[in-house]
Parts: C-alpha cells; structure tokens; sequence
C-alpha cells in the first residue's frame, strides 16, 4: 500500500450505504458467518480517494465464505426484501433490496468461488485462501477489492490480493485472469464502460486479450450485451466509445441495430 494512502481524506457516504453496511456488519456478527463487501463499492471508495470524485454505488456485492441462506434469512428477517435469485458457477446468488422501496439498495450475496479442496479444510480454511481464489474469478483487478463485513471503510482494512489499489490509482483497467473473457465474454464490453467512466486506459495484455476473444461476444446472454451496449451508447463519450469498440474488433461482433448508431464515420 502507497504511504501517501493514510494522508487522503475519507469520502462522505451515502446515509442508506452506511445504514446497509451496519447491517451486514451485525448480521455476520450474529451468525458468525465471514464475508466481504466487494467490487464496484470499494473501487469506487478508492477512486474517489485517490482522484477527488464522489463516484456513489447503486449496489453492494456480497461474498460469503459459507451460509449463504441463512445470511440471507436473517436480512429478510430485519426488512430485506428478496428480489431475484441466479447462480454464479452453480452456486446461488440472492439479490436482497435493503431499506425503503423509495430508497433501497440492492445487495448480490453469493460465495466466494474457490477450488474445492479449499472449503475441504473446514474449519482450519484459510478465509484470504478463499479471497485469492475468488479474485480470479473477478473481471478487473480494480474489482477484486475486498472489505470484511465487520471492519470499517477504511484503506488499512481493504484486502487487496492482485494488486487493483495502483491499478485505481493509475486509472488503468487490468484483467483479473487470462480466461476470464473466455468465460464471461461480455466483460470486454465491461472493460469498455469502465475505461469511459473512469477515464481509464486498457494494460496491453488485457487489450491483446479482448482481440483475440472478441468473436466470443456473441456468446453471452443477449439481454446482458443489450444492457452494457445501451451505457456505452447513451454516454457523452459515445463517438471515442464507438472508437475503443473498433480498435478491440468488438464493434463487428455486436447486435446489427447497434451498429452505425451515432457513428461518425457512417455518414
């Protein structure tokens, strides 16, 4: 960790993230079950640190090292409201809704991912084993930023296991692993929407990657792909967006209706 790092002023949080925190904080205290916030919350706590923005989450992702249902019950069992359940690598992932319905936060509460020698151990498993493992399975190295549920927001308590505070710091977007737009093809439309937000760049290996697995988009569910397009599309950035897409050889491989939309060079 940078040394100038304790000398950044910490960022004001939003009254409901820190009502939802304290939450998931008493609750992991209550089961015993250990868990993190991660993702998207903490990059966006880091960023706004290190470049004086007030970036603000619309979602919290949730990762346990075991007890999942029960977490989840006793969420419910304090206002949480159930909306929506999936699977990720066929492990069950609930998206809970906290707080008022004109003012909650939807929370993704899912396990950590790792090998399963790992969870094997019982109780002698190594939680930041599991981290590790789990960050592999993350998209971007400025994702895979790990805060225990009971510690407070703070820089000293964020784990870092692939080194994603610099890439926040240098505004650079990194791949977490070499397959992972092998397996989830539609993060290099991520990697798109994260380089227009931030004002990132894209690390070499990363792009030479996109290039090479652009012909996988396809391969995502469609809904997903609609989604991420309509955010690179209805950007300010649009036109550079539209560039980036070309220079990946991702702007062939998305829907034909999306093709040409604000794009300079078709006219």
């Amino acid at each position: 960790m940078p040394k100038e790092i304790m000398n950044l002023s910490q960022v004001v949080e939003n009254p409901n993230l820190v009502r939802t925190r304290e939450l998931l904080k008493t609750v992991s205290e209550q089961t015993g079950i250990r868990g993190f916030i991660k993702g998207g919350y903490i990059r966006d706590f880091v960023y706004n640190n290190f470049h004086g923005t007030n970036n603000t989450p619309k979602d919290l992702d949730v990762s346990l090292a075991n007890g999942v249902n029960l977490f989840v019950e006793k969420l419910v069992h304090n206002g949480g409201r159930i909306r929506l359940l999936r699977y990720r690598k066929k492990t069950p992932v609930f998206e809970v809704c906290l707080g008022d319905e004109q003012d909650s936060l939807i929370v993704d509460i899912g396990i950590l991912i790792a090998e399963p020698q790992v969870y094997q151990r019982g109780q002698n498993m190594c939680v930041y084993e599991l981290v590790r493992q789990d960050a592999l399975h993350s998209d971007f190295t400025i994702n895979s930023l790990y805060l225990p549920l009971t510690a407070p927001l703070d820089f000293k308590n964020i784990v870092d296991p692939l080194g994603g505070i610099e890439d926040v710091r240098g505004r650079v977007v990194k791949m977490a692993s070499g397959y992972i737009f092998w397996s989830s093809p539609v993060c290099m439309l991520r990697a798109v929407r994260l380089i227009d937000t931030l004002g990132a760049t894209l690390d070499k290996k990363t792009k030479e990657a996109i290039k090479h697995y652009a012909p996988f988009l396809n391969r995502s569910v469609p809904v997903v792909i609609q989604d991420n397009l309509e955010k690179i599309f209805t950007s300010p950035n649009k036109e550079t967006n539209i560039i980036l897409l070309k220079e990946l050889g991702l702007y062939e491989h998305i829907p034909k209706e999306y093709r040409n939309v604000g794009d300079p060079s078709a006219h």
